[in-house]
């Protein structure tokens, strides 16, 4: 991807200022862990793709790779369980539509699991014979029942989904050509409701840096981050993150953009991923440019996570809180009720291992 610079030298010489008046110490702290809990999945496999949600139960998302019985395979749905029961989500077929995709976006809320997905239309009279792609959301609840399946009108290519808890439906696509993002929602029977227009001036306003001015080239920045970014459910509204970017966190309803959060990152800082939470503060893997050139690029190859550390942020102004330190050997998932979820792999066999952390007194 091409690297895009959307904040200019000055915004970097205000971010270090500030940076730089910042004297009050931040209060680091460590964990306490629980035994593992193991979970026996039908395969050993430990490969994983896209990003792990949490559901509002405890439940632990995420994409697995199936194998079968002639030695191919695909990503599918599955979830662990608090009850350490391991659920696989099976797409139920529509008439007149085969060859399912692995699901491209997964959107967790607090009662249903959403899946991004493709199907091959296929003749009636003969099946063999495609007609075209067609694209689908399709709706379980938290136990792997399927629920429906919920078509997309023909049209840009849909990159993400996210969802509220009304049930409506955030679409983020882009042009094929012309590469423009939009953003759309749907309700559960796939009827468009509304196109969220945040690129006229009174959204951009809204977008602000971390000295509380206006973002210079908010609308290249909005392009970019909608596509790339992690949507995370946060009360009755959305965060759209924009990982691998310095650049302000998003607050979402069904209306629009409510407002911007930028926050007080480290120097070279950049945002990971943010922790699904329904505490009250925003955690968040930090990662580290590989030079400060790249502080503001959408280039994913320019941040890696660099060190065990969760960093704690107050959502009302962007402030450092305080700093988490994690083991290492543990991939974080979430946060819930003042514990912290973590997930690992058993040395014997490989078998998945959730591990429960919480804040030493």
């Amino acid at each position: 991807m091409q690297k895009r610079l959307l904040i200019p030298a000055l915004m970097l010489l205000a971010g270090t200022i500030l940076h730089a008046q910042k004297q009050e110490p931040v209060a680091e702290v460590s964990l306490a862990y629980s035994s593992p809990q193991t979970f026996a999945t039908d395969s050993k496999s430990t490969v994983f793709q896209g990003q792990f949600q949490c559901g509002d139960d405890g439940s632990i998302f995420f994409q697995g790779f199936e194998t079968y019985s002639d030695d191919s395979g695909m990503f599918t749905l599955q979830s662990l369980s608090p009850a350490g029961r391991v659920i696989g989500f099976q797409a139920a077929t529509a008439p007149g539509y085969g060859a399912y995709s692995s699901p491209f976006s997964t959107f967790v809320t607090k009662s249903r699991v959403y899946t991004l997905v493709t199907a091959d239309k296929v003749d009636p009279m003969e099946t063999s014979r495609k007609l075209g792609l067609s694209r689908f959301v399709l709706e379980y609840d938290y136990k792997g029942s399927f629920i429906k399946s919920i078509p997309i009108e023909a049209g840009p290519t849909v990159l993400a989904i996210a969802a509220f808890n009304s049930g409506d439906i955030l679409l983020v696509a882009q042009e094929k050509y012309s590469k423009r993002v939009s953003l759309s929602l749907i309700d559960d029977s796939g009827s468009k409701r509304s196109d969220l227009n945040l690129f006229d001036k009174d959204y951009l306003g809204l977008i602000k840096g971390r000295d509380g001015a206006s973002v210079p080239d908010a609308a290249n920045y909005l392009k970019m981050m909608l596509a790339d970014a992690q949507y995370v459910p946060y009360g009755e509204n959305l965060l759209v993150v924009p990982i691998n970017t310095m650049l302000p966190i998003l607050e979402l309803n069904e209306g629009g953009i409510l407002r911007s959060v930028s926050l007080d990152l480290p120097k070279g800082g950049v945002i990971g991923s943010m922790l699904p939470t329904n505490g009250r503060d925003w955690m968040v893997m930090v990662g580290k440019t590989k030079n400060d050139v790249d502080t503001y690029s959408s280039d994913k190859s320019s941040a890696t996570i660099t060190t065990p550390e969760i960093q704690e942020f107050d959502p009302t102004d962007g402030q450092l809180i305080r700093k988490i330190e994690i083991s290492k050997g543990l991939y974080t998932l979430c946060q819930r009720d003042g514990e912290l979820l973590f997930l690992t792999t058993r040395v014997e066999d490989g078998r998945l291992q959730v591990v429960k952390g919480t804040f030493s007194r």
